[in-house]
């Protein structure tokens, strides 16, 4: 299903070889309820990123949202209306990141 508010690209019902297929909708509520469906690492080949041409500094944990949203954003010219729920999902999956590195690095200080 398409989205009235952007692609709308579920980033965890994707396989590799579906992320040019139809779209279908990410429904989040709340950052918690995110938090419960996120796979704790979703591995993407390094084939995969040169193909989709990701850059090395955003080659991370949250690159399995970055390239449907990359290509979402390609499809809809950058359109700052389009993709939103994708550009939420990748934001806070880096938030969630952030958040464990703060963790861990008052962990180390202690």
């Amino acid at each position: 299903l398409r989205s009235s508010r952007g692609c709308g690209v579920s980033p965890y019902s994707l396989s590799p070889s579906s992320y040019n297929s139809t779209p279908t909708r990410l429904a989040f509520n709340s950052l918690e309820r995110m938090s419960e469906k996120v796979p704790a690492f979703r591995k993407v080949s390094l084939q995969e990123l040169e193909d989709n041409r990701i850059d090395f500094r955003y080659r991370d944990e949250c690159a399995h949202i970055l390239i449907p949203l990359n290509a979402c954003r390609r499809r809809t010219r950058y359109s700052v209306f389009k993709c939103v729920d994708l550009r939420h999902a990748y934001e806070a999956c880096q938030y969630e990141r952030y958040k464990k590195r703060v963790k861990s690095n008052l962990e180390k200080k202690l």
